[in-house]
């Protein structure tokens, strides 16, 4: 029976940002390397150790709690010293200044690294399959967005398949028990 995000390691994701770096910004920009942490209880740490308002440190999207993940934060009026803090499981670097803050919905996307953990041979062998036409689609066809739905339809449809590969054996374990049950009795 396949296993996903059994272990943070398990799903990396790393927001590709869409900043533009600006010595003379009034913003400056962090990479926010954090694991077991949603984006809104990280920022609330970081405020916290920082001492200042959360609603001061910008950042694009709500990146998943059970995960290793990356994303780009601004902070208003802040400077390099700031990615010198230590909090648990939460990494700051700096990146530089620029003059926008970072908002809701202002990358250019995510990249996933997801490990499937217990999968059957012949299961691996369709994901490859599917994963090197999810590529040679990449490459004939630049527009991310169609990329993305198909390579998620294709994931649909093999996470479906496994579903329903676990829902059989399932049956057929429950057949076995019940037959040992009828065996015992006699």
């Amino acid at each position: 029976m396949y296993k996903l995000k059994q272990i943070p390691e398990d799903f990396i994701v790393r927001e590709i940002s869409s900043i533009k770096l600006d010595d003379n910004g009034q913003y400056a920009y962090f990479s926010l390397k954090k694991t077991n942490y949603n984006t809104i209880k990280a920022i609330a740490k970081i405020a916290e150790k920082l001492r200042i308002n959360p609603n001061n440190i910008g950042f694009a999207g709500n990146k998943d709690r059970n995960a290793i993940t990356e994303q780009v934060i601004s902070i208003k009026n802040r400077g390099k010293s700031f990615e010198n803090i230590t909090l648990k499981d939460i990494e700051l670097k700096y990146l530089g200044r620029g003059a926008s803050e970072i908002y809701i919905g202002s990358l250019k996307g995510n990249s996933f690294e997801t490990t499937i953990r217990n999968l059957a041979k012949k299961d691996v062998e369709v994901i490859r399959e599917k994963v090197k036409k999810g590529i040679a689609a990449k490459k004939a066809d630049p527009k991310l967005v169609d990329q993305f739905l198909a390579l998620d339809t294709q994931w649909r449809e093999i996470v479906g398949k496994l579903d329903a590969a676990r829902a059989e054996q399932r049956k057929i374990s429950a057949r076995r028990d019940v037959e040992a049950g009828k065996r015992n009795k006699e």
